[in-house]
């Protein structure tokens, strides 16, 4: 996935997340009770664009001759032209970089009910 397909995404879920807030409730309150699951937390940290704060960003990992197996067709075709690496999609900003799909499929699936 892209970084802007990526921060489109993070823009939809965000809007999902007002959409869900109850006709004349608070959203804001309803924002910090959503905030409680650290996904959905996260992406509307990624949604504000604050400076400093969590950024999408595009990161090279390193692949080893013995993950090649298990690689895609386009993937491993992508590490040969980029020196045994292969672009991954990281949320930078607090702590550590982290890988950004796993957090956007589990935002999705708390908004999904799952």
């Amino acid at each position: 996935m892209s970084r802007k397909r990526a921060m489109l995404l993070v823009l939809l879920i965000d809007a999902a997340i007002d959409a869900r807030c109850p006709k004349g409730g608070d959203p804001l309150a309803h924002r910090q009770e959503l905030a409680a699951d650290a996904a959905l937390a996260l992406v509307m940290e990624l949604a504000a664009m604050r400076a400093g704060g969590a950024q999408l960003a595009v990161a090279q990992r390193e692949v080893s001759a013995a993950e090649y197996p298990a690689l895609s067709e386009a993937e491993y075709m992508v590490s040969l032209y980029n020196g045994a690496t292969l672009p991954r999609l990281v949320i930078t900003g607090a702590g550590e970089a982290r890988a950004a799909l796993p957090v956007l499929r589990q935002a999705v699936a708390v908004l999904a009910g799952g």
